[in-house]
């Protein structure tokens, strides 16, 4: 198959999926806010098709999608929810409509979510995240090599790296960034 005719039939697919493409749509959102327990909520008027909205994340200086919602292609106000896994302090999040608008809002709030921290068990060859009481808990987590590519992530009270060949790696968890070497 061709370059040409693999993007036609993309094209097509997404048409057929949603009734319309996202030039159709010029939607807007109203309002958005967010809730401690990091529950987002947001109004949206103009919708004409069922495009999502992404939900994304600003972690680790860079924005992480977190999620999809369904539009309700309704061209009246409508009210959607999304539940983001919040870290400690403040969170900030975005909701970007897959539409012609380029309309997207921001939300911040302010967690109580005790800070997370981490220790190398460099004979278990692992990490392990607790709370600042050392009692284990449960983070979101990437691991990067220092080529820049993505290793491992998950959401774990601890990590093995005994698989990770000899170096320097990034490692992203919570809110934080640090350095580790193995």
């Amino acid at each position: 198959m061709t370059k040409r005719l693999l993007i036609l039939v993309l094209f097509l697919v997404r048409l057929i999926s949603y009734g319309q493409t996202a030039t159709d749509d010029l939607r807007q959102i109203i309002s958005a806010k967010a809730y401690n327990d990091g529950t987002l909520e947001w109004t949206s008027a103009g919708e004409t098709t069922k495009l999502p909205y992404v939900i994304e994340q600003f972690r680790w200086n860079k924005w992480i999608k977190i999620g999809e919602v369904d539009a309700h292609a309704s061209s009246g106000q409508n009210i959607y929810r999304f539940k983001a896994v919040p870290y400690a302090g403040e969170n900030l999040c975005r909701i970007k409509p897959v539409s012609n608008s380029n309309d997207s809002k921001e939300v911040k709030w302010t967690s109580n979510l005790p800070k997370v921290k981490f220790s190398i068990k460099k004979k278990a060859s692992k990490i392990e995240f607790s709370d600042e009481q050392s009692r284990p808990i449960e983070t979101m987590y990437e691991i990067i090599d220092s080529s820049g590519t993505l290793v491992k992530k998950g959401w774990a009270q601890y990590v093995s790296y005994d698989n990770l060949p000899k170096g320097t790696y990034t490692l992203n968890y919570d809110n934080s960034t640090t350095e580790f070497k193995r």
